[in-house]
């Protein structure tokens, strides 16, 4: 709880900005923040008019939440009126309408929203806004790449009403003390950040709600190793509930089936030398073909994973690392992705990726080349 005023309300559009605002040049990423691309060198955000339901509302501070901000100048401009309406090109009009065209340039929006006395500031992500008074607020984001890179912006957060720890110094102090006010809402806003984080602690610890940025924090508690980021945010979710299943089980056909299943989205196939090597024993043509496919001793294992199956794009570097952390000490073993075959000598089974080659005929000229399942046939 806040040490000031239990009653502290926040305005956010963290996750919702498309329903709170209008972009410009922005694209929409799948966890609803926005992204400048490095094709783009400008971008804009306008949120709609917030309302607090209080004439003469006194704010308290507005934070920007973005990522890859070292090459990205940016301007903000907060604005709090009575009235949502405004002077524009000589007419009175509502500031949203204004604000929500998407044919206005953005450039125009900004200047308008200057002229009704809004506030600018410049690569400034967390600022107190003790000064700004009305029941109406507004914001715009105006984004300037420096360099060729990409810029995440998730989102605004606004507080309300204006707090201060002026109020709990001596009444001497209290009074004409606008500077003492600005100067302690430094330390105030450290503070409460230390405070909020602390009171949302649980919230951290909790698989269900904890951000998808402590994830691998989390793991790494209970034994789990993502640092490769191997599982996504979703899949860690599912990892981490089951950590003690997989830690008790490490080093396990089963335990490694589990995981491999949860990376993939279908459940692979693990051949173990001893699966197949009494049966070849006395046929030495077959025993060199199988040791070839699956491993020349018990040491050896194979794993096949039907791709055409695979819930996700799965990558080779990636699936080798949780086999190596999660595979029997001093095993070796073989990764087989299956992809149609039509090689009997090759790692193609009956009804899961073999198909029959369709042969064709073909002539050999300047246009065309032979494929694989080409046929010659001589002329009589």
């Amino acid at each position: 709880m806040y040490s000031i005023n239990q009653d502290l309300k926040q305005f956010k559009t963290c996750r919702y900005l498309r329903e709170n605002g209008l972009s410009s040049r922005f694209l929409e990423n799948d966890d609803g923040s926005l992204t400048l691309p490095f094709f783009e060198k400008r971008g804009y955000y306008f949120t709609s008019s917030f309302d607090t339901l209080e004439e003469e509302m006194r704010y308290n501070r507005i934070k920007i939440k973005g990522f890859n901000t070292k090459d990205v100048k940016l301007t903000l401009c907060v604005l709090a009126l009575d009235s949502p309406y405004g002077e524009y090109e000589g007419s009175f009009i509502g500031i949203d309408d204004v604000l929500m065209d998407e044919e206005i340039e953005p450039k125009n929006k900004l200047a308008f929203l200057l002229e009704l006395g809004a506030k600018s500031y410049t690569n400034s992500t967390d600022v107190l806004l003790h000064h700004l008074q009305g029941r109406f607020f507004w914001a715009a984001l105006q984004v300037y790449k420096l360099e060729n890179t990409s810029y995440v912006f998730e989102g605004i957060e606004v507080e309300y009403p204006m707090q201060s720890f002026v109020h709990y110094l001596p009444e001497i102090y209290q009074k004409d003390g606008a500077f003492l006010q600005y100067f302690i809402g430094i330390f105030q806003s450290l503070y409460l950040d230390v405070e909020k984080s602390i009171d949302e602690l649980p919230a951290y610890l909790d698989i269900e709600t904890t951000p998808d940025s402590f994830l691998n924090y989390l793991g790494s508690w209970v034994g789990i190793d993502n640092g490769e980021d191997i599982f996504n945010a979703a899949q860690m979710r599912v990892v981490i509930k089951k950590a003690a299943e997989i830690n008790s089980g490490k080093g396990t056909k089963r335990a490694l089936e589990n995981l491999l299943s949860l990376y993939t989205g279908t459940e692979p196939k693990i051949i173990e030398y001893f699966y197949w090597n009494d049966s070849v024993s006395s046929d030495k043509d077959k025993q060199m073909l199988y040791e070839k496919l699956y491993g020349k001793d018990t040491s050896w294992f194979t794993v096949i994973i039907d791709v055409s199956k695979a819930a996700y794009s799965l990558s080779y570097e990636k699936l080798q690392l949780l086999i190596d952390k999660y595979k029997p000490a001093e095993t070796k073993y073989h990764l087989v992705l299956l992809e149609p075959c039509n090689r009997s000598d090759r790692h193609c089974y009956l009804d899961i990726n073999s198909y029959i080659a369709e042969f064709k005929l073909s002539r050999i000229d300047f246009t065309n080349t032979l494929s694989a399942d080409a046929v010659l046939q001589l002329g009589e």
